[in-house]
C-alpha cells in the first residue's frame, strides 16, 4: 500500500444502476480499472498518538484515482480492532479521507483498560460505489489491512490536589491532596475531596482549581485545571489553565473529578435526608430519616409514607429539596429532580428507601411485614411483629426453649434484614442472642440509629 493499489469490483446485490454487472458476494471477483488508493499521511507509518488529534480529524486514506460510473459516489469505511481477526471491531465513517479521532479514542476506551502502554490496532477499509438505489463493494470485502501501534491514553498523574480561596491567598504549594481509591489511576481516574463551605466563604464565592502533582510548586496556574465554560455550574469540563470554579452556597460538598475525561461534579453532602409529608404534617420535627451509608452519595432508611412525601437536605425546605420530575408516573423507583413534585405511592405504609444523590435516583420497597427468625425455629419460619399506627415501632413476643441467635427480617425475605447491637441495629448486621425464656420485643425504626428493646417476662 506504500504505492497506489488497483482494486476490483464485487457486487453486493442483484440489480444496480451503477453500470456494473452484479454477482453474488461469494462469486468470482471481476477486475476493473478506475480505483486506486494509498494510506493517508497520518497513518503511513507504524505508530500513531491519538492524543495529538483529540478533537480533530485523522487522514487515513488517499483516493489517488476514482473513475466511477455516472451518478455513482465512493463511500469509504475504516474498520478498526485491537484483535487481528477483527472479532472485536468497530466501523469508523471516512469523509474526505479522514476519520474522527475522538470516535477512535472513545472506542478504544470501551475495549481495553486505560493503560499508558501503546496498543496494536488492526485497520482495513471497505469501499463502495453507491448510487440512489444500490451499492457495490469494490476490491473485495475489505482492502488495505494494516497493523499500527496506537497510543490512546491521556496522561493521568499519581496525585491531584485542590487549591482555592479557602487557602486565603491561593498558594499552590498549600493545595490539599484529593482522595483516590487503591486501584491503578488508569483503571480508576476519579479523584475527590470533601469540603465544608462556610456562609462567609459562600458569600464571597468559594473557588477551587485542580492542581496536578507536577504543578505543586509552579509559579502560576497555567498547568492547573479549571472550568472550560460556566464557572458556577455544578458539573462541567475541566481545561488546563481554566478559570477557578465557584461555589456560592454554604454546606458540605464532595468535589469529584475524572482526569481521563477531564470532567468535574460538585455534590452536596449531608448526614441525613429528611422526609416531610402528610405522615408528619409536612414538618421536620417528626421525620423518619434516611442515613448516609458512608460515601456521602447513597442514603437509605425506613420511612412511613402517607400517600406522598419529598426529600430535603435539612430541617427546612431551603436550600435543597427533591421530588420527581413533572408528570412522572407513580412508581417505586425513578429519578429525582431538585424542587420537583411530590413523590407519591399507590399504597400508604412503611417503605425501605434508597437514594443515589449523584445519579439523583431513588428506589422504594413496601414493607408488608417484619418478623423474627433464628435458631429457635431452625432459621425457617417467621414470628410476625405488629406495627404501631405510625409504623415506627413493631412489637411481638419471642419464646425460646433454649438459648438462641435471631434477627429481624422484612417481607419474610433476607433481602432486607436487621441485626447487630440492640442500640445500633444495622442492615445485614450480626445475629442477636438471648438465653432461654419469653421476651417482649419492640423494634424502634422512628429514629436513628435503629434499636430494639428485649424484655424478659
Amino acid at each position: 500500500m506504500a504505492s497506489a493499489l488497483m482494486l476490483a469490483f464485487v457486487a453486493c446485490d442483484d440489480k444496480s444502476d451503477l453500470g456494473m454487472m452484479q454477482v453474488n458476494p461469494q462469486g468470482p471477483v471481476m477486475e476493473a480499472d478506475g480505483i486506486a488508493i494509498a494510506y493517508g499521511s497520518d497513518i503511513s507509518g507504524n505508530a500513531l498518538n491519538l492524543n495529538d488529534f483529540e478533537g480533530k480529524k485523522i487522514k487515513v486514506i488517499d483516493i489517488t484515482k476514482a473513475e466511477l460510473p455516472e451518478n455513482a459516489t465512493l463511500g469509504v469505511v475504516m474498520q478498526v480492532s485491537p484483535d487481528q481477526d477483527f472479532s472485536n471491531s468497530t466501523n469508523l465513517p471516512v469523509t474526505d479521507g479522514m476519520v474522527d479521532a475522538d470516535r477512535w479514542i472513545n472506542y478504544l476506551r470501551t475495549v481495553k483498560s486505560n493503560s499508558p502502554e501503546p496498543m496494536t490496532n488492526y485497520i482495513r477499509f471497505q469501499l463502495k460505489a453507491e448510487s440512489q438505489n444500490s451499492s457495490a463493494i469494490l476490491g473485495g470485502l475489505y482492502v488495505g489491512e494494516k497493523e499500527i501501534d496506537v497510543v490512546s491514553y491521556i496522561v493521568i498523574e499519581e496525585n491531584y490536589y485542590l487549591c482555592g480561596s479557602y487557602l486565603g491567598d491561593n498558594k499552590i504549594d498549600q493545595a490539599v491532596k484529593m482522595d483516590h481509591s487503591t486501584r491503578d489511576r488508569y483503571e480508576d481516574p476519579v479523584f475527590s475531596l470533601l469540603v465544608d463551605v462556610t456562609a462567609d466563604q459562600a458569600s464571597a464565592g468559594y473557588t477551587w482549581r485542580v492542581v496536578p502533582e507536577s504543578q505543586l510548586h509552579a509559579a502560576g496556574f497555567d498547568g492547573c485545571f479549571g472550568a472550560s465554560d460556566d464557572v458556577t455550574a455544578a458539573e462541567g469540563k475541566l481545561v488546563e489553565g481554566g478559570e477557578p470554579i465557584v461555589i456560592s452556597t454554604e454546606g458540605g460538598r464532595k468535589i469529584q473529578v475524572n482526569m481521563e475525561y477531564k470532567s468535574y461534579n460538585v455534590y452536596f453532602t449531608f448526614d441525613t435526608l429528611y422526609t416531610p409529608g402528610p405522615a408528619n404534617g409536612w414538618g421536620f420535627n417528626d421525620n423518619m430519616l434516611l442515613y448516609n451509608t458512608g460515601n456521602n452519595v447513597n442514603y437509605q432508611g425506613f420511612v412511613y409514607v402517607d400517600e406522598q412525601f419529598k426529600f430535603t437536605a435539612q430541617a427546612d425546605w431551603n436550600p435543597l429539596n427533591w421530588g420527581v420530575p413533572k408528570d412522572s408516573p407513580i412508581e417505586l423507583e425513578g429519578h429525582l429532580a431538585a424542587g420537583g413534585e411530590n413523590i407519591k405511592v399507590e399504597k400508604s405504609g412503611l417503605y425501605w428507601i434508597t437514594t443515589d444523590m449523584t445519579l439523583l435516583t431513588y428506589q422504594m420497597t413496601l414493607i408488608n411485614s417484619i418478623s423474627l427468625i433464628g435458631g429457635f425455629n431452625g432459621w425457617n419460619g417467621d414470628v410476625e411483629l405488629t406495627p404501631s399506627a405510625d409504623y415506627k415501632t413493631w412489637s411481638g413476643t419471642l419464646n425460646l426453649d433454649s438459648a438462641s441467635e435471631w434477627k429481624f427480617r422484612m417481607n419474610n425475605s433476607w433481602d432486607i434484614n436487621l441485626g447487630g447491637p440492640v442500640d445500633n441495629l444495622e442492615i445485614n448486621g450480626g445475629n442477636l442472642n438471648c438465653e432461654a425464656g419469653t421476651y417482649d420485643i419492640t423494634l424502634d425504626l422512628g429514629k436513628l440509629p435503629y434499636s430494639c428493646t428485649v424484655v424478659k417476662k
